[in-house]
């Protein structure tokens, strides 16, 4: 299949089921339901012409803050996560065991 960017260039705006279709995976509907149910957000749909994730990504917001940023990709999805500075030693927590929990499965 085309690059997403190549698919949908800076004047075709992509809906969310053309996103929906180009990912095309289970847990992208768990994704988008688990946001919406935990966080209340709404999916903006912006372009951006970042050299590493070009073309048009999807951002979450709740209560004016940022949740997180989703590059959509043939088959699969990649979600930046926006940690705060109240959030980040939490987070830096369960990324170190989130870590081993991998290095675990790996070795076995």
């Amino acid at each position: 299949m085309a690059a997403w960017h190549e698919l949908f260039p800076l004047d075709r705006e992509p809906t969310m089921e053309d996103i929906a279709g180009y990912i095309d995976h289970p847990l992208w509907d768990a994704f988008t339901a688990f946001i919406d149910e935990s966080y209340g957000a709404k999916p903006r749909i912006e372009y951006s012409r970042c050299g590493g994730a070009p073309g048009w990504n999807v951002k979450y917001k709740a209560r004016g803050r940022a949740l997180c940023t989703v590059y959509p990709r043939d088959g699969f999805f990649i979600c930046m996560v926006s940690v705060g500075s109240k959030e980040k030693d939490e987070a830096e927590a369960l990324l170190a065991g989130i870590m081993l929990d991998t290095r675990s499965f790996a070795l076995h």
